[in-house]
């Protein structure tokens, strides 16, 4: 019996051949897919890195700006405490100091002007006074019944101090509102110190009522919240520029990234 070999290998090999070439079609078209999968992914992964990358950058440049902006609103703030401090100190300073050289007046009068007692010149002081109806029977008694001179000092002094005091109120409470409106801007040493301030400024007209004060006394207060001010600002200046140039740094890498 003779077994047709080329015929059998050929039975055989002719399903393998299409095998191998459905094989390598399947393959190909196999590869395509998953090439044309990852190429989908990769670029949706460029979108999204893209998008991150400018939500990032946007975000930096945001806080740039509310940086170099909070820094100018932290100068206006401070700047307008002070001045609002200045307004209140020199305020007093300038009347306290005319009070005390008036006072100083009228006891140079009744001492070396021959005749005089001072009584009338502090008569015209105690009513050039804008509101001083509280110590009128007091006043009177002290000048006209006792001719007292320094009772009517004291009792002039206390009425001085209550007609200032009305006018200084309103300084110092206006300086209480604008320090309360700005402190977002102010360190918390700035804000104590504004405070202090003002309890002096209360402490001293108070004070005012019964003794002479020291000169120059409410512009010491002012002179000490001026340098706690000063070191304050340079202290928070060099903070501000240090983190500003880290955000521009870091805006700059990203900007050579993207």
């Amino acid at each position: 019996m003779e077994f047709d070999f080329p015929g059998i290998g050929k039975a055989f090999l002719a399903p393998a051949a299409v095998a191998a070439v459905v094989s390598v079609i399947f393959q190909a078209l196999a590869k395509g897919n998953v090439d044309n999968y990852f190429n989908q992914k990769l670029e949706q992964f460029k979108h999204d890195l893209g998008k991150l990358a400018a939500s990032a950058q946007f975000e930096h440049q945001r806080k740039l700006r509310e940086l170099q902006a909070f820094r100018g609103k932290r100068h206006e703030a401070y700047a307008g405490v002070y001045e609002g401090a200045r307004l209140v100190c020199h305020t007093l300073d300038r009347e306290f100091s005319q009070f005390e050289f008036d006072v100083m007046c009228i006891r140079n009068e009744s001492t070396n002007i021959p005749g005089s007692t001072g009584l009338g010149t502090l008569k015209r002081r105690y009513e050039d006074l804008p509101d001083s109806g509280e110590y009128e029977q007091e006043f009177h008694e002290a000048l006209t019944v006792e001719e007292d001179l320094e009772w009517g000092l004291n009792v002039y002094r206390r009425a001085f101090v209550d007609s200032i005091g009305a006018r200084a109120v309103v300084l110092i409470e206006e300086l209480e509102r604008d320090c309360a409106t700005k402190a977002v801007y102010l360190s918390d040493n700035v804000t104590e110190a504004t405070r202090k301030l003002i309890s002096q400024c209360y402490h001293l007209m108070a004070q005012t009522r019964s003794d002479p004060l020291p000169a120059n006394a409410y512009l010491a207060l002012l002179d000490a919240l001026k340098k706690g001010m000063s070191a304050d600002l340079r202290v928070g200046d060099y903070k501000v520029p240090l983190e500003q140039r880290r955000l521009e740094e870091k805006q700059k890498e990203m900007d050579e990234l993207f």
